[in-house]
């Protein structure tokens, strides 16, 4: 079969979850391993690395009977991959626990998000949850001192598209140290790169749901349960439509380890506050569906109810196939006019330093034609973007559409 077979990819997805789920069962619920052919563990190991999931499968492997291993050379390969997330993960870690070190003395509270907080808490081992980066909330007020303190163990800001413009203008600011052991960080002031979800969230509401954790013998925060269902939900969908069985289990993982501490109430609440009603349904569903984690009935009865009309156009914009669209609206819920026509200024027309860097120009005479030559690709892409949105409105119009996606 070939390997671009979209029923290949299905196939390979299905018996990856489900090898996954025999290994390390939700709920008490295990069920057995499925059959798989020496041809099948080809789309599995496929899938598993669309999904950032090798490093599981390995783990998950190890405890197969014999007679389901995967031929020899893609054994190898899998444990390849599992050994090196091992010792990137190590790195980082060590890099973590350095950096909560220099925090505690500085006072600066900080809060570990997605990979960073789950590998060793939720997760198998650290080997098992692949991280591109490492994610820490702060305090806004701390940003600068987090800036200085990074700057002094050797990272610098990525590439943006003129000065201080993530910081003025998004949500958070990524550093990167490159070396025989790369790093990258980001420092969140807050959770939600779209201003729409900033302005009408308070970042308030999450730290007020944190608890306690130590990463290699610092300490620091998570989530609580509530907090972090929100954020690995709200993330998963606005930033990726919804796609990656990674995500999905990171949400799996919450969901079953805290189980009977979970206070819907304050979620179902949130939800509905945040117009994310649709978001969590939406996601909760097919988290159930690909993990098998239970969750009660009355959460997708709730949040559907309260998924209004105009929070329903909003999810389908959101889920388009294309977002590109979405920074024009990112621009225009900017808080002030000078705001909004500075972020859609420098989004059309970055520094020529920007330029420079990100397209390899090394004649700065040809600036004006990849000037122009981004400009039309914009529109191009915006104008794709914009019928997609639309396709995925009339699609998901209507309560049914999201409700099928929770069977």
């Amino acid at each position: 079969m070939p390997v671009n077979s979209e029923r290949w990819i299905v196939d390979g997805e299905r018996k990856l979850t489900q090898l996954i789920r025999a290994a390390f069962p939700f709920d008490d619920n295990a069920i057995e391993p499925p059959q798989v052919s020496a041809d099948e563990w080809a789309a599995i190991a496929q899938s598993a690395s669309a999904h950032r999931l090798t490093p599981l499968l390995y783990e998950t492997m190890l405890g197969l009977d014999d007679a389901l291993q995967p031929p020899g050379a893609l054994a190898e390969k899998l444990e390849t991959v599992y050994h090196q997330t091992k010792i990137t993960n190590w790195a980082a870690f060590r890099e973590l626990g350095e950096l909560l070190a220099i925090f505690r003395r500085a006072k600066i509270p900080s809060v570990l998000l997605k990979g960073a907080a789950l590998a060793k808490t939720l997760y198998p081992g650290i080997a098992t949850r692949p991280m591109g980066d490492l994610d820490i909330l702060i305090r806004r007020e701390d940003a600068k001192r987090m800036h200085d303190i990074l700057l002094a163990r050797g990272f610098s800001t990525m590439l943006e598209p003129s000065e201080n413009f993530y910081t003025r203008f998004s949500y958070d600011q990524a550093y990167e140290r490159g070396g025989q052991n790369p790093q990258v960080i980001e420092a969140h002031w807050h959770l939600f790169s779209l201003p729409y979800y900033r302005k009408r969230i308070p970042i308030e509401w999450f730290w007020q749901r944190i608890m306690p954790i130590r990463v290699n013998d610092q300490p620091t925060h998570m989530f609580a349960p509530e907090a972090q269902i929100m954020h690995l939900a709200a993330h998963a969908v606005l930033h990726h439509q919804g796609h990656g069985l990674l995500a999905l289990y990171d949400l799996a993982l919450v969901l079953a380890h805290y189980r009977e501490q979970i206070d819907w109430d304050d979620v179902i609440k949130a939800a509905h506050d945040f117009r994310l009603s649709g978001v969590l349904q939406s996601i909760l569903g097919r988290t159930q569906k690909s993990w098998g984690v239970s969750i009660p009935d009355h959460v997708f009865e709730r949040l559907a109810y309260s998924f209004g009309l105009s929070e329903r156009i909003l999810f389908a914009v959101n889920t388009a196939a294309r977002v590109q669209a979405r920074d024009v609206w990112d621009g225009m819920n900017l808080p002030d006019n000078q705001s909004r026509w500075l972020y859609l200024w420098h989004t059309l027309f970055p520094s020529r330093d920007y330029m420079q860097k990100r397209y390899d120009i090394a004649d700065v005479r040809a600036l004006p034609f990849h000037y122009v030559r981004r400009l039309g690709r914009g529109v191009g892409l915006f104008a794709q973007s914009v019928a997609a949105m639309v396709q995925n409105v009339v699609r998901v119009f209507g309560r049914k559409e999201i409700a099928k996606e929770t069977k």
